[in-house]
């Protein structure tokens, strides 16, 4: 992929395709950065001390876990989730840099609780100031050992921690700088802690996979083949809202987000379908015991006269040792309820 603004929804995405006849590909070599005092990268190592204590709504440019093109979906500009958490930025590329594969990130750090997490996002700093997500990755640090034994954090203690980012091929453009940023609260990507934690860092890596610079495509395809378009006639259309705002009074952070996917009428066998849901994320950045989240989603279907709807209500929040979910179902036939049913849920955290 090629360096673009970022931005939640973009049509096409730049770039060109490469290719390896094997994997890992001998072509790849390890570049090593260092993270250094001062907020640098640098290429020797040089000893530093950092501590992290990220607000509680750090992550809200994150965009959504799996982007589905229901609307704006993608990462946003990530300064302001930088300015949330310890950033290292090398210095300004002399030459292009192409990154193809996992980075992997080492770090020797301590934490102050029991339970904690880690998230290490890996940025393109653009001349316009700008951040975009490159690639990303975190941990429940209760499972730094193992994750089908985790194990509780033993407090202030130096423990080593590497973690393999996602997969990404992406060139990193001349006269742009590259940034290892590093947060312990990921909103609402993650769950919170059940407490507000400091970690201490005083070494770290990246690993990055960088490949030789080429300028042009190295591997072509046939212009791809689709079935004819569906035949449907809207009945409604389709909108995408996504509202961030902070009550001035109670400071907490709110993500709104509705989405109408729409109603259309199959033309074949006049089949109708449609649906819309509505999110509402919450969060003080102070307290990780207000996270809250409710949701509704329905759907509907049929043919005229002979209608079909779901609605679906759930709710969730937690304190520091349960979460605690709500939901309601309710079936209609031509507006008719003919089905209901509460659901009610109490879940240990047990190290979540």
């Amino acid at each position: 992929m090629d360096s673009v603004s970022p931005k939640r929804w973009v049509n096409a995405r730049p770039g060109r395709w490469i290719a390896e006849k094997e994997w890992p590909s001998a072509s790849i070599s390890k570049e090593i950065l260092y993270l250094s005092q001062g907020g640098s990268l640098e290429v020797k190592p040089i000893p530093f001390n950092v501590s992290i204590s990220s607000s509680q709504n750090c992550g809200s440019k994150a965009g959504e876990y799996f982007p589905f093109a229901f609307g704006d979906e993608l990462p946003d500009n990530q300064s302001h989730d930088d300015a949330r958490s310890a950033c290292f930025d090398g210095d300004e590329l002399s030459e292009s840099m192409d990154i193809v594969g996992s980075p992997r990130v080492n770090l020797r750090l301590s934490c102050d609780k029991e339970q904690g997490q880690l998230i290490v996002r890996v940025c393109d700093i653009r001349p316009d100031g700008t951040s975009a997500l490159i690639t990303y990755q975190y941990l429940n640090l209760t499972h730094r050992i193992s994750h089908e034994n985790p194990s509780k954090i033993v407090n202030n203690k130096i423990f080593s921690v590497s973690l393999d980012l996602d997969q990404i091929a992406y060139r990193i453009p001349e006269g742009h700088r590259l940034r290892v940023a590093i947060s312990n609260s990921y909103w609402p990507t993650l769950w919170p802690s059940p407490e507000r934690t400091t970690l201490n860092i005083v070494s770290g890596n990246i690993e990055l996979p960088i490949r030789p610079f080429t300028n042009n495509s190295e591997v072509s395809f046939e212009e791809p083949e689709a079935a004819e378009p569906w035949k449907a006639k809207e009945l409604r259309p389709a909108s995408y809202a996504r509202e961030e705002f902070t009550d001035e009074e109670t400071g907490i952070s709110t993500t709104k987000i509705s989405c109408d996917f729409g109603e259309n009428q199959d033309l074949d066998h006049g089949l109708i379908s449609g649906g819309w849901m509505k999110e509402n994320w919450a969060i003080h950045p102070d307290d990780p015991n207000s996270a809250k989240v409710d949701s509704e989603w329905e759907k509907t279907g049929g043919r005229t006269g002979k209608m079909w709807r779901t609605n679906v209500t759930a709710a969730m929040h937690s304190n520091k040792s349960h979460f605690f979910i709500s939901a309601n179902l309710k079936a209609y036939e031509n507006d008719i309820l003919i089905f209901t049913k509460d659901y009610e849920n109490k879940i240990k955290r047990n190290l979540v």
